[in-house]
């Protein structure tokens, strides 16, 4: 019944139930052992699993702390635009360079063969007319015509008006006649020829029930009151051979195209596992190859225009670089056709030479000079704050600055344009007091001084939810409980039960 094991009829398929367990190198038994483990942790994790009560005064505590609001004097020195004017020596760049050119490493990059197998490439075949006519017999109920009806579906204002229709309607019998005397447009309430899968409800029961020329009783909807009126039946018939096969010929002419492109992919996946020859299976199986060369992480938006599969970039790179030499992929497919990517090499990392690596080096010499001098102003700023009357017009250093905070929720509901690491700090330092120095980025450091706080700011529908607070709790309490109970098991029970257990998540 898995849907990956049918074809475009929707009929079990032997050869992509044999395709998928290539693929994935497992046997019958070993998929029927998954499911059943599947099913067995289901169970097991059930009986484990609970909506954990939580105390009213622990969620209250945390609202309390979620909704508290927050003014704050923040003092910034940001040193990203200081000019260093120090003379770096070549000597200090070497050292430098010496102590961190294990880090200084070019990117490994990988080159690689593309196999793709094109769905179009095997549309070269004919289908004999006996082979529609069958498919048609084997599958007559798929072309079946669902009954249709015509509706229209007057809209009025109030229950009443709906009624003196209907009453009207029930005297002439004559339903566009009385459209007529009410100034309605039928080609405004015209519906169609409608399915049962588009009414709901009353409309439903009505439409099932009614036949042709007939009107329903008034039902309440949004717009108003309506009534349906049935004008003709379309009854359910099946399609004629003449009239689906075209319709027969596609789906058929696809799903034989598919099994060649699988059956073929499940060949080359076979040969090469057996003989792991790249280039001998390929031209074993009269296959085409693309090289690509020297991909790596920097490059790889680029290159990836020449590999030509339809996937996105991360996933496109947790394939490639996931693969080891001389191994490839699982089947990648697309709407053109299914594909492997093959690891031809890995060119590993190393580290840069020291011409390679000397400006980055230098920059890094200069940046670290400059959050130095930065955090030097900070400290300076530190030490005088206990003797400065008015520390917001600190004069001392050309990077400082001073502002002052509107309202602040630790969340991005109030001030979500302060920087996150600011905020934190204002709501874990003590009101009225000055935090530690503090790093925001590479270049800025901050103090600040919380001098302000309400639980009464945030508005009626920015409060956080209880009932979402709990349910976040409860659903993490329930988390731990199942990695103890898990951690539990895999301590103090040894058994092959309880390790096949394990195993199988």
């Amino acid at each position: 019944n898995n849907p990956i094991f049918k074809d475009q009829l929707g009929v079990f398929n032997k050869d992509y139930f044999n395709f998928y367990l290539n693929r994935n190198n497992l046997s019958e038994t070993e998929l029927i052992n998954i499911s059943k483990n599947i099913i067995s942790n289901d169970v097991i994790i059930s009986t484990v699993n609970s909506q954990s009560y939580i105390p009213s005064y622990f969620t209250n505590n945390i609202l309390k702390k979620r909704d508290l609001v927050r003014k704050a004097e923040v003092y910034i020195f940001d040193g990203a635009g200081i000019i260093i004017k120090d003379k770096i020596s070549e000597d200090l760049i070497r050292k430098k360079y010496e102590q961190i050119k294990d880090s200084l490493l070019t990117p490994e990059n990988r080159s690689i063969d593309i196999v793709a197998i094109k769905f179009n490439k095997f549309d070269t075949f004919s289908i004999s007319e006996e082979q529609l006519k069958e498919t048609y017999n084997l599958n007559k109920d798929l072309y079946k015509e669902i009954q249709k009806k015509e509706v229209y579906q007057p809209i009025f204002k109030t229950e009443n008006e709906a009624n003196k229709f209907l009453e009207s309607f029930n005297k002439s019998n004559n339903f566009f006649k009385e459209l007529n005397s009410y100034n309605i447009n039928k080609e405004d309430i015209y519906l169609g020829n409608m399915e049962e899968n588009q009414f709901e409800g009353k409309a439903l029961e009505y439409f099932r029930n009614l036949n042709t020329k007939n009107i329903s009783e008034p039902i309440k909807s949004s717009f108003g009151w309506k009534l349906i009126y049935i004008n003709s039946i379309l009854n359910q018939k099946t399609k004629s051979f003449a009239e689906v096969k075209a319709e027969i010929e596609k789906d058929l002419r696809t799903e034989i195209k598919n099994e060649k492109v699988y059956n073929k992919a499940n060949e080359f996946y076979e040969v090469f596992l057996k003989n792991k020859n790249f280039n001998s299976t390929i031209e074993k199986l009269n296959l085409n190859s693309i090289e690509v060369k020297n991909i790596s992480l920097l490059n790889l938006k680029d290159k990836k225009k020449k590999i030509d599969i339809d996937l996105k970039e991360n996933e496109l790179a947790k394939i490639l670089f996931n693969l080891t030499e001389n191994d490839i992929s699982d089947t990648i497919e697309d709407k053109t056709g299914i594909y492997f990517i093959h690891l031809k090499k890995i060119n590993k990392s190393k580290i840069k030479s020291f011409i390679q690596a000397r400006e980055e080096v230098l920059n890094i010499v200069y940046e670290e000079k400059r959050v130095e001098r930065t955090k030097q102003d900070a400290e300076i700023f530190n030490k005088e704050l206990a003797s400065l009357n008015n520390p917001k017009n600190y004069k001392n250093s050309s990077i400082f600055r001073y502002f002052k905070t509107d309202w602040v929720t630790e969340d991005t509901r109030l001030n979500k344009n302060l920087e996150q690491t600011i905020k934190n700090v204002i709501f874990s330092t003590k009101l009225n007091s000055f935090s530690n120095i503090e790093r925001a980025d590479k270049f800025k450091f901050f103090i600040v001084r919380p001098i302000i706080q309400s639980n009464k700011i945030i508005q009626d529908k920015e409060l956080s939810n209880i009932d979402k607070v709990n349910q976040n709790l409860a659903f993490s309490i329930n988390e731990d409980i199942m990695q103890a109970f898990l951690t539990d098991l895999k301590r103090k029970h040894k058994n092959e039960i309880n390790k096949n257990f394990l195993n199988s998540f």
